[in-house]
């Protein structure tokens, strides 16, 4: 992921995260990425422990599905490519298990060197799955992928793609 263009896409309006593992995260409203070790200082409203749930996702994270761009929409005729929502689907089920995001949330991702996938939950009652998020991992030889990022989706959207 592109962390300085995050850095820069924040100035200074986001939130470091910290895990129990003394990970830090630097968050938005829609995306958090992994603060890089070699990272010096950086600027951000507050510095908060990682909510619980969000501390739950990043556990449980070797799950993600993995997923493709799959179009990208103008939510009008004349919206300008800001405001473009790309959309993310499943390989495995692309009809039903899609995920948009904001197109500064797209930018965040590098995509010759990321992998993105899918976090879903099964609910037992309905018996549907749900997408949580979009997570981006940058691959190593020989080793697992580690996580670097989280994209959650644009809530507007989701029952409109």
């Amino acid at each position: 992921m592109k962390f300085e263009k995050f850095v820069k896409q924040l100035g200074g309006s986001g939130v470091i995260q910290t895990r129990e593992n003394g990970e830090k995260w630097l968050a938005s409203a829609t995306s958090m990425l992994k603060i890089p070790d070699q990272m010096g200082g950086i600027i951000a409203e507050n510095i908060v422990p990682m909510p619980t749930n969000i501390e739950a996702i990043l556990r449980r994270e070797p799950t993600g599905t993995p997923a493709f761009l799959s179009k990208a929409i103008l939510p009008c005729g004349d919206s300008s490519i800001k405001d473009c929502i790309r959309v993310f689907a499943a390989n495995e089920n692309p009809n039903k298990l899609k995920l948009p995001i904001s197109n500064d949330d797209y930018g965040l991702i590098d995509f010759r060197h990321d992998q993105v996938e899918m976090l879903t939950n099964y609910d037992l009652e309905t018996k549907e799955m749900s997408v949580v998020a979009l997570l981006v991992k940058r691959p190593y030889i020989n080793d697992d992928a580690e996580l670097i990022g989280v994209i959650f989706p644009m809530a507007d959207y989701v029952d409109n793609i």
